[in-house]
């Protein structure tokens, strides 16, 4: 007769083990395999600031100055000029939805200066943060009344390019002959001026703490060379105050000394 053998199964402590293995292996791979996530994500919001760069940069050359609007215009497609000291741009979705609001709204309104060389559906994807849903909304403000059209858009526009170098100076009183456009000469350290950032940071699980307006994390920023890097804007050269805006709000990037004149880092 041929022999029996009996097969020995795992005991609950061996099982207990082998759980505990897979476990710390688990525990181990995890944050490796989110940081290479968050790593792609960095390089993906870089190129997507280079590629609005790019766009700046043709703005700049086919009109003679970055993209700006000064109070009481109206943007590219829009026929009235709006009321006071207002700006009215041509929103998404195309020809519906006008944005009427201070002039300092264009730092997160750029796209609707530049959408007659870069269109919405072909750039809209590269406005957004990496993890945002690039799929271009449908009517995204005529149903809610109560969204923020600066929701739509994650890359902000720094206002040293909304104005003068003069607002940012020591002593500045308010007044519109601060108001024009900047042009690439005017730019004295292009590689130290930023001009565009992520200002969302959507690929990060949790939000970072909120310092003087800024995320305290490194972001993809944009400056006026070419050239991105991925720096906390909470680091940047102090603001200098604006006094076109009430209260004192100084925020990094956007109130630089001196403007378009000065450095951010």
């Amino acid at each position: 007769m041929p022999r029996l053998t009996r097969r020995r199964a795992f005991t609950l402590i061996e099982l207990m083990v082998v759980i505990g293995i897979v476990g710390v292996l688990i525990s181990i791979i995890l944050p490796t395999l989110s940081g290479a996530r968050v790593a792609a994500s960095r390089v993906q919001a870089m190129s997507n600031a280079r590629s609005s760069g790019q766009t700046l940069e043709s703005y700049a050359n086919q009109f003679g100055t970055y993209p700006v609007l000064k109070p009481g215009e109206a943007g590219p497609g829009v026929d009235n000029p709006p009321p006071g000291d207002t700006v009215a741009v041509r929103w998404w979705p195309e020809g519906v939805v006008v944005a009427v609001g201070p002039h300092w709204l264009l730092s997160g309104l750029w796209p609707a200066l530049v959408a007659p060389i870069a269109p919405w559906p072909e750039h809209f994807a590269t406005w957004l943060s990496p993890g945002r849903d690039a799929e271009l909304p449908v009517a995204p403000f005529e149903s809610d009344d109560s969204v923020d059209p600066l929701q739509l858009i994650s890359y902000r526009y720094s206002n040293s390019f909304l104005a003068k170098p003069s607002l940012w100076r020591e002593g500045a009183q308010p007044g519109a002959h601060h108001f024009g456009g900047i042009r690439t000469s005017d730019v004295a350290f292009p590689s130290n001026k930023a001009i565009l950032w992520d200002a969302e940071i959507a690929y990060l699980r949790k939000a970072p703490p909120v310092v003087g307006g800024h995320f305290a994390e490194r972001t993809a920023v944009l400056f006026c060379d070419g050239h991105t890097d991925m720096l906390d804007p909470t680091a940047a050269t102090p603001a200098a105050p604006n006094p076109m805006k009430s209260p004192d709000m100084r925020m990094t990037l956007h109130d630089t000394p001196e403007g378009a004149l000065g450095r951010d880092f």
